[in-house]
């Protein structure tokens, strides 16, 4: 539905990468969907990128605006070109009374969220290294529901805000055992299987 290209002339609004497409504390009454590429969500803490979360297509983000009137919690940024459906509260609501599969993919969405997010809190509470990335690993898999995972190294790190040498020492010892591979900045996992072993 929301990937309709008269909705696109209406809407739409392309970026490239590394565009901003709007800061933490800022005012904003928009709210966006990703018809395709990929954003990080990001806070500053200390003069310091903390990356929350990355989104692409079919995802929404900046729903706080239209829903509650808040100032932006966070900053957007693109990790790719990116098409988006900048929506403002009146658009949306028009599309909403003449459209409501919009409501049930926005709820979708906002659950998967709030679940991706309860995870993500879970894990930096993790005090070992490993069980915080085996439990990382292990949710990617519940949230694509396939036993092979393609994960980005620079996602992982900055989700779970661990060092790079740190991680990169525990990726080489299960590269060593066979357990999984490094395909230039990804984390190749055939089978799931052997992180849920290292859980139990």
């Amino acid at each position: 539905m929301l990937d309709n290209p008269k909705l696109f002339e209406k809407f739409g609004k392309d970026y490239k990468a590394g565009e901003i497409i709007f800061c933490e504390y800022e005012t904003g009454e928009e709210l966006y969907f990703i018809i395709s590429g990929k954003v990080r969500i990001s806070k500053i803490t200390q003069d310091e990128e903390k990356v929350v979360a990355y989104l692409k297509d079919g995802e929404f983000f900046g729903e706080m605006a239209i829903f509650e009137n808040k100032v932006r919690t966070a900053t957007v940024i693109t990790e790719e070109p990116t098409k988006v459906l900048e929506l403002k509260k009146n658009d949306f609501l028009k599309l909403m009374s003449s459209a409501p599969d919009i409501v049930v993919q926005l709820v979708k969405s906002l659950s998967i969220r709030y679940i991706k997010t309860r995870n993500q809190l879970n894990s930096l509470l993790e005090t070992n290294l490993e069980k915080k990335v085996l439990k990382y690993f292990y949710q990617q898999y519940l949230n694509v529901k396939s036993r092979s995972l393609n994960l980005n190294i620079k996602e992982v790190k900055s989700i779970l805000n661990i060092k790079e040498k740190d991680l990169n020492k525990l990726l080489l010892g299960y590269k060593k055992k066979g357990l999984l591979k490094i395909v230039d900045d990804s984390i190749l996992i055939g089978d799931i299987g052997w992180v849920e072993l290292k859980l139990k």
